[in-house]
């Protein structure tokens, strides 16, 4: 999900239940039914920032590529100030687009979504830890495998933080 959605959730995450949000549109007559496992699918995908990810891929995608053998022996200068800058834009990102929508929701919710900002900087980092010739490939203890492990365990662990921060219904 796009971190425009995510900013859109931390608003209406601030809704009254008994009010509709002008955020969400919902189906006339439908119940919105939804299960735990959907809940726990749906956080995962969420706090992927993925405006930045396209970007972000795109942009490595056009870097030359380290040379050296090992490749841990090779030029990765580029690749850690793109990921500093995508680091950095997160964020910024984020917040611009969580408040326009929160303009456009009457001002409902705090002014910084502070749990939305820390899950898309975590996820982020995640994901790209999990990419090949990510940044850290220049360390040369660094396996593949690690990136993927980090990746699957940070999103369980965003997983369930999202679930603990749920209110009860």
């Amino acid at each position: 999900m796009s971190l425009r959605a995510n900013a859109a959730a931390a608003v209406d995450r601030h809704v009254t239940p008994g009010g509709r949000s002008p955020l969400r549109e919902e189906p006339s007559g439908a119940v919105a039914q939804s299960s735990t496992a959907g809940d726990v699918v749906a956080q995962l995908v969420r706090y992927l920032p993925t405006e930045l990810v396209a970007a972000y891929t795109t942009v490595v995608g056009v870097l030359p590529l380290p040379g050296g053998d090992p490749v841990c022996g090779g030029e990765f200068t580029a690749r850690w100030i793109a990921l500093g800058v995508f680091l950095a834009l997160t964020p910024i990102t984020l917040q611009i687009l969580y408040v326009v929508r929160r303009r456009a929701a009457a001002n409902v919710g705090p002014a910084v979504p502070w749990f939305e900002h820390g899950a898309a900087l975590v996820a982020f980092v995640a994901w790209s830890l999990a990419l090949p010739l990510t940044p850290i490939s220049s360390w040369c203890d660094w396996q593949p495998q690690y990136g993927a492990a980090i990746a699957a365990t940070a999103l369980l662990l965003l997983s369930l933080a999202a679930q603990l921060r749920r209110p009860l219904r």
